[in-house]
């Protein structure tokens, strides 16, 4: 019987230069695409909340502390708000004793952006 390897031995244990070349491309090629995005900051003493009303908008959410202060503690929070197609977006939000709701335009940027913003 005669057995034929493709490809060696090394080929066995690491990924195919084509195969990494293409994840590589579609990666990228996610990266350029065009979204709809906006950037809230909020600078809290206590208690915050935010909530959207629009359940088909991605969120994510950035905390950092600000004081060690365990009575009183201080954060700054920011959080974007991602979809693929334009809209304008209901939100509430309460930080210490004030609370409100506005209405916030996404607005068109590339995908790479957000993701160097929230690094």
């Amino acid at each position: 019987m005669l057995r034929v390897q493709l490809g060696g031995p090394r080929r066995k244990n690491e990924l195919c230069t084509h195969i990494a070349a293409v994840i590589l491309h579609r990666e990228y090629s996610k990266l350029l695409q065009p979204i709809y995005a906006a950037i809230i900051n909020m600078e809290c003493e206590g208690d915050y909340h935010f909530e959207v009303l629009d359940k088909e908008v991605k969120v994510i959410k950035q905390v950092k502390a600000l004081s060690s202060d365990a009575v009183e503690p201080r954060y700054r929070v920011t959080y974007v708000l991602m979809s693929n197609d334009p809209r304008t977006v209901k939100v509430r939000y309460a930080c210490k004793d004030e609370a409100n709701e506005r209405e916030v335009v996404l607005s068109k940027t590339m995908r790479y952006m957000v993701e160097l913003l929230m690094r």
